[in-house]
């Protein structure tokens, strides 16, 4: 589910707008609703959303505003200006301060409902196609992860570097997420279901884990890694609660079909270096 914040300064639309559309159908979630800009901004300091549902006039800070704060902090957020009336020169303005899209309170669910459906296909193709070089990086980087064997720390810094891996290898911990039961799987389910289920498992953790600063998401041979760059301990505390909400996730997107799929995630020990992080896949 992509997380959304609303920023309404009226009650009326705080209220009705998270009641009349399914939004978890659309592949959205209502994550906090605030009354201005300001405490829209608190929010992001302590939480990564997807996109911002904001109004354009509001106290304390407007939507434009907050437009361009969020676009100067928080680049990967897609920002849509919410008005009650067909304010052209707002609407400029805030191409400018780069916002997504403009949409009207007076247009009806579907049109809302027909908006999100399209930008949710953007947010998709984010993920899935417009990094494919930098994704064929990350996979080359996993793969050096797994070899048993010396690999000069040059050429890992070089491809880390471009597959957009800051790794510090300071108490670097990998993970492992894979489907359980693969050869039943490939037997019951088409293989386009099942590479999407694993990349929809990747894009959860990048939405937990990496846009969090917490680690780096890498996938290989239908194998989702993390490299964790927190403490072991710490990375514990926060993969319980994170593991179980990706099986309600996979179970959502699994719609409820027998047999159910499920995942397994295991933690290797903390490493130091390349070799570390090899020693950590193997642990």
């Amino acid at each position: 589910m992509y997380k959304v914040v609303l920023v309404e300064d009226e009650e009326i639309f705080r209220k009705v707008l998270p009641e009349i559309i399914d939004w978890k159908a659309l592949g959205f979630e209502i994550v906090k609703i605030v009354e201005n800009g300001r405490k829209a901004l608190e929010y992001l300091q302590e939480e990564q959303v997807d996109v911002i549902l904001t109004d354009i006039r509001m106290p304390v800070l407007n939507g434009l505003d907050l437009a361009m704060e969020v676009k100067n902090r928080y680049p990967m957020t897609k920002i849509i200006l919410l008005s009650a009336f067909n304010e052209f020169d707002y609407a400029r303005k805030g191409i400018d301060c780069g916002v997504y899209g403009y949409i009207l309170k007076s247009e009806g669910e579907e049109e809302i409902e027909r908006y999100f459906r399209n930008l949710k296909k953007t947010l998709d193709s984010e993920f899935f196609y417009e990094n494919r070089d930098m994704w064929g990086k990350r996979e080359l980087f996993a793969q050096y992860i797994i070899k048993d064997k010396a690999v000069p720390a040059g050429k890992v810094q070089d491809i880390a570097k471009k597959a957009r891996l800051p790794v510090t290898y300071e108490n670097c911990t990998v993970s492992i997420f894979e489907l359980d039961e693969r050869r039943y799987l490939d037997y019951l389910y088409d293989t386009e279901y099942i590479a999407q289920l694993i990349f929809h498992t990747r894009n959860f953790l990048i939405s937990r884990i990496e846009l969090k600063q917490m680690g780096y998401v890498l996938i290989l041979n239908s194998t989702v890694y993390v490299i964790w760059n927190i403490e072991k301990q710490k990375a514990l505390k926060r993969l319980g609660a994170i593991f179980a909400d990706l099986c309600s996730e996979i179970q959502l997107y699994d719609n409820g079909e027998e047999p159910q799929i499920s995942i397994t995630c295991a933690v290797g020990m903390p490493g130091s270096d390349i070799a570390g992080l090899q020693y950590s896949y193997r642990k």
